[in-house]
């Protein structure tokens, strides 16, 4: 996994995850950035189950539910896509 480093250009993050096979650049998230989120990180299912938007189970799962997205992103030429966000 590639952790983001603010020392780093983008430049070579996007090399590394190249290099890597790896699709994203995780971040580590700061106590600013949770307390200003807090609201939205905490959601409620219609059911009533409460899930924290910001566990790594959580977005392990996210990114299990996107697989197909996944693989087909690993399928075309690596300069086709940029996306930051």
């Amino acid at each position: 996994m590639i952790f983001y480093d603010k020392n780093k250009s983008l430049r070579v993050l996007m090399r590394e995850l190249m290099i890597s096979g790896e699709y994203f650049v995780k971040r580590k998230i700061n106590k600013q950035e949770l307390d200003y989120w807090r609201e939205d990180v905490i959601v409620k299912d219609p059911d009533g189950n409460l899930r924290n938007l910001l566990d790594p189970h959580e977005i392990k799962s996210r990114v299990q539910n996107y697989q197909y997205i996944i693989q087909y992103l690993k399928k075309i030429k690596p300069d086709s896509i940029l996306d930051l966000g």
